[in-house]
């Protein structure tokens, strides 16, 4: 936006060009982060609309579509489809406070009248709002429901929902980056944030397929945790050998050569690492 607070058109479409030429995997457009909250309702549709045309099918676009009144959610949830987004990200009802039953009555009430993909967003952190496990586990049996954006940054309590979900046609997300990865390797299907979104989102009758998803994330997270073994290994390895080279006066030449070693075999393994995330950035609005 420019300091008068008009939306930079030309800049949004600069922005969108380099997250696809750098590989991003998908938008989340007029997320909750940024300057979503200070866009007026013509242009928090026109932002999406925007972000639909320049990305041109060429990366699937969510739409960020919550809102604290249901009608409200709805009639953006239905432009979004209009406007041709892949999905549509809905925060709780921020400030209202309703309960439980109201919180399944929302959102049921914008999957039945929207046919898209729809997933949940839970920061109760921000918005002072909280959708237990056991709501969203029921709101796992509407098919437009499609998955939980999990920012409560609550890992056992992910875990519990994780597993409450077994079975059913909805998956768990990270929106928390400190524990996004104890939460992958727990079972999550990936982390949606300010920087990244992973994997994919199923709605009623296929996959939404998010490019280049993650298609062997179980096999990764194996191989993540066993390079994340090596490198402690290597840490401790390079810590002992320091010792013996205080305590047994090692040649310098020894203790170079050896640390030279360590450092080529850590590089090794981070490009390993590296390849193995394939992180993927999700934009945020």
């Amino acid at each position: 936006m420019f300091e008068d607070g008009s939306v930079d058109w030309k800049g949004l479409e600069k922005l969108v060009e380099w997250h696809i030429e750098q590989g991003t995997n998908s938008i989340v457009a007029v997320g909750t982060t940024g300057e979503a909250s200070t866009l007026s309702m013509a242009e928090h549709t026109e932002v999406i609309k925007e972000i639909i045309r320049v990305a041109n099918k060429r990366i699937p676009i969510i739409a960020g579509t919550g809102a604290n009144s249901t009608h409200e959610a709805i009639e953006l949830t239905k432009e979004a489809k209009q406007l041709g987004a892949d999905a549509a990200l809905l925060v709780t009802p921020y400030y209202n406070k309703p309960t439980q039953e109201g919180l399944f009555q929302h959102y049921k009430a914008v999957a039945e009248a929207v046919d898209l993909p729809i997933i949940l967003y839970n920061v109760p952190g921000r918005t002072g709002v909280d959708l237990h496990n056991d709501t969203a586990i029921r709101l796992a049996d509407i098919p437009q429901i499609v998955g939980i954006k999990d920012a409560t940054g609550d890992v056992p309590r992910g875990k519990e929902l994780i597993d409450g979900l077994k079975g059913k046609n909805m998956v768990v997300y990270s929106g928390d980056d400190a524990t996004a990865s104890e939460l992958i390797q727990l079972g999550a299907h990936g982390n949606i944030s300010n920087n990244t979104v992973h994997h994919c989102v199923k709605n009623s009758k296929q996959w939404v397929s998010f490019n280049k998803s993650l298609s062997h994330l179980a096999t990764l997270k194996v191989q993540q945790l066993d390079l994340q073994r090596q490198c402690i290994q290597l840490l401790l390895l390079t810590l002992l050998h320091f010792s013996m080279h205080q305590n047994l006066k090692i040649n310098e030449a020894t203790v170079t050569r050896f640390l030279v070693q360590m450092l080529l075999k850590s590089v090794h393994l981070l490009m390993k690492f590296l390849h193995q995330l394939k992180v993927l950035v999700v934009l945020k609005f």
